[in-house]
């Protein structure tokens, strides 16, 4: 779903029975919705490796962002856009949040993180955060881009 402004979330679907995942992470690279990036090539092939049918690619912010400031962030996401990640989300059968180490950056993006993860302690929805493998630490698509996900 997209308007001018904000993409709040992008479907993908190649197996109408299969698994359905919700990929949630920070921002999206444009306003254009018929582009794939990098971020979206990489989550739609690790998507198929895991079995999945279909992938939904949410964005914590609906704007896209040139510098990660708090101060852009603080701007950077429509009023209804946390009603509609989370709504989003219950149409899943699995969660990965895949956004890095922007919480640690960002206190804007670290609150909308919480806010995200509250609402969702109230589904019965499996929410997992992608990491590496080795360090453990939360990790975004493009950083893993030449290694297994790891999920915690």
């Amino acid at each position: 779903m997209a308007t001018d402004t904000d993409v709040y979330w992008r479907k993908f679907s190649w197996k109408a029975k299969g698994r359905k995942l919700l990929m949630v992470c920070n921002y999206p690279a444009s306003l254009k919705v018929d582009r794939l990036d990098l971020t979206t090539m990489l989550i739609l092939n690790n998507a198929m490796d895991m079995g999945f049918g279909s992938v939904v690619i949410a964005n914590l912010f609906t704007r896209p962002v040139k510098s990660p400031r708090d101060k852009v962030l603080e701007e950077a996401f429509s009023e209804d856009s946390m009603a509609e990640l989370v709504a989003q989300s219950k149409t899943v059968d699995q969660v990965i949040i895949g956004i890095g180490s922007l919480i640690n950056k960002s206190k804007t993006a670290k609150f909308r993180l919480d806010e995200y993860q509250q609402l969702m302690t109230k589904t019965k929805i499996d929410v997992k955060m992608l990491v590496s493998p080795e360090t453990k630490k939360p990790n975004h698509p493009l950083a893993l881009q030449r290694e297994s996900w790891a999920l915690v």
